[in-house]
């Protein structure tokens, strides 16, 4: 019969000795696992893209990164929802990381944290906002970081989106056996993130 085979993004990848039992047997747990791990994750990208086209940028979704401005970005860890602000460095794979928000408009141009501060006033009361609120303090600090690992767990979390919303299997992790359990879905995303 041959071996079986996934189709990702074009490219066939091998899922090694597992059979069409193994796979009929495993793949709605599997499917259950990725949902409970990444479904609250998918709503705070929501909010969070929300939050950043209420105030006219982008707020576009792409993966585990939300564009803020044409080299502004959010990154929010799948495994633990950490929120990383950064604009891309000078040189590939380098990442400048911010405190938070206003920070980041603040070295991206003057005017922007005016803006921002009217907004903020405009909103009221931020308290329940995540990214977009009136109690950061501004910071210049910054920090450089490789971004190598972020264009990883942005492919994971792309490929597993189809995963969690359609049903539709683009990458498998072999070496967990699936449960239906969030810490199990979690368990999958971490290995396909070390191995990818």
């Amino acid at each position: 019969m041959g071996e079986l085979m996934l189709l990702n993004g074009g490219h066939t990848k091998s899922i090694n000795k597992l059979t069409l039992d193994d796979f009929s047997k495993h793949i709605s747990n599997y499917v259950l696992s990725i949902r409970q791990a990444l479904d609250s994750y998918y709503d705070l990208r929501n909010k969070i893209a929300d939050e950043i086209k209420s105030i006219g940028a982008s707020g576009i979704i792409n993966g585990a990164v939300i564009k803020i401005f044409e080299y502004g970005q959010i990154f929010i860890n799948p495994l633990n929802s950490e929120i990383k602000i950064y604009v891309d460095g000078p040189n590939a794979n380098e990442g400048i990381e911010f405190a938070n928000l206003p920070s980041l408009m603040a070295f991206l141009h003057e005017r922007m944290i005016i803006k921002y501060n009217k907004i903020i006033a405009h909103f009221g009361d931020t308290s329940n906002n995540i990214v977009l609120r009136g109690d950061f303090v501004l910071s210049k600090k910054t920090t450089s970081f490789d971004t190598s690992k972020i264009s990883k767990i942005n492919k994971v979390v792309t490929a597993l989106y189809y995963t969690s919303r359609y049903n539709l299997v683009r990458i498998w992790n072999k070496d967990v056996i699936p449960n239906g359990t969030k810490e199990n879905g979690k368990q999958i995303i971490q290995d396909l993130i070390d191995t990818k």
